[in-house]
C-alpha cells in the first residue's frame, strides 16, 4: 500500500525506526525526526514518493557507496530501503534542528562557522568518485546538533535522485554544479542572517547586522552570473577563512 505524501509512519523496517514528527514536506519530500528502536539513537529519516521503478533501483545500487561516507559534517547514513512504494533514507544526527525551524536569526560569527562547516562536507563529497555530483544546500537540507555542529541531511540526492525542495528560492537560476551550491550556500547564509522570506533569484536585502566583507562574500556567492561568483566551495571557505 503506496503512503500518501504527508502520512507519518509510526513504525518503519518492522518497527526498527519509530517515527515522533515531520519536521517538513516540500513536494515528493518529507523529513522526519526519529529514533532506532533498539538503542534509541536519534534519526532523521527521509522518504521521497513518486519513484518509477527506474530510480528506485538506481538509487539502491548506490546504498554501499552512501553509507561508506564518513564526515563530521554529513548525517551517517544507516540503512536506505523501500517501503510502502516509497525510498527511505535513515541517517544519524543527534538531537538539533534544521536551520530552517531555527527561532531567531544567527550572528555573523556563527553563521560563519556554520559554513565552513557546510563547504568542509561539500569539499569532502567532491573527492568522492562514487556520488552523482553537487549536493542541494538549503536551510531546509540542513541539520545543526545542539553543539553547533552542521550535518548535512539531503543523503537522498546523493542517490542521484534530484529532490532540491526548495529550488525557487534556494537554487541557482544558472551554472555548473559547483558555482549553483556556492549559489546555495550563499541564499542560506543570508537566510540565517536576515530571515528573508523572499526568492534568491532576486536581488536580497543588503545585510545591515554583518560586515562589509560578509556582505561581499555573499553577493559575491549569489551573483546572477555564475562566472562572477565562487568556481567551486574550496573557494569560498577559504574567503570564508579569512575574516
Amino acid at each position: 500500500m503506496r503512503r500518501a505524501p504527508n502520512s507519518m509512519p509510526r513504525s518503519l523496517r518492522g518497527g526498527a525506526y519509530h517515527v515522533d514528527q515531520i519536521l517538513h514536506i516540500t513536494g515528493a519530500r518529507t523529513l522526519f525526526a526519529g529514533y532506532q528502536q533498539d538503542c534509541h539513537l536519534p534519526l532523521l529519516v527521509e522518504r521521497i514518493t513518486d519513484l518509477d521503478e527506474i530510480s528506485i533501483d538506481r538509487a539502491l545500487k548506490r546504498t554501499y557507496a552512501v553509507q561508506s561516507l564518513a564526515h563530521l559534517n554529513l548525517a551517517r547514513c544507516i540503512d536506505i530501503f523501500v517501503e510502502g512504494g516509497a525510498l527511505y533514507v535513515a541517517g544519524v544526527t543527534g538531537e538539533g534542528h534544521i536551520l530552517a525551524h531555527c527561532p531567531h536569526t544567527i550572528g555573523q560569527d556563527d553563521a560563519v562557522a556554520l559554513g565552513i562547516q557546510i563547504c568542509n562536507a561539500l569539499n569532502y563529497l567532491s573527492w568522492q568518485t562514487t556520488m552523482p555530483g553537487a549536493l542541494t544546500v538549503d536551510p531546509f537540507t540542513i541539520f545543526v546538533t545542539r553543539w553547533g555542529r552542521v550535518k548535512l541531511a539531503n543523503l537522498a540526492s546523493l542517490l542521484g535522485i534530484d529532490n532540491s525542495p526548495h529550488r525557487d528560492r534556494f537554487t541557482a537560476p544558472s551554472g555548473h554544479p559547483a558555482q549553483q551550491t556556492v549559489f546555495g550556500i550563499g541564499a542560506t547564509l543570508h537566510f540565517l542572517l536576515t530571515g528573508w522570506r523572499g526568492h534568491y533569484h532576486d536581488i536580497p536585502p543588503y545585510i545591515s547586522e554583518a560586515s562589509e566583507e560578509v556582505n561581499q562574500i555573499i553577493t559575491r556567492a549569489l551573483h546572477a552570473c555564475p562566472d562572477e561568483r565562487w568556481d567551486d566551495t574550496r573557494q569560498l571557505r577559504q574567503a570564508l577563512l579569512a575574516l
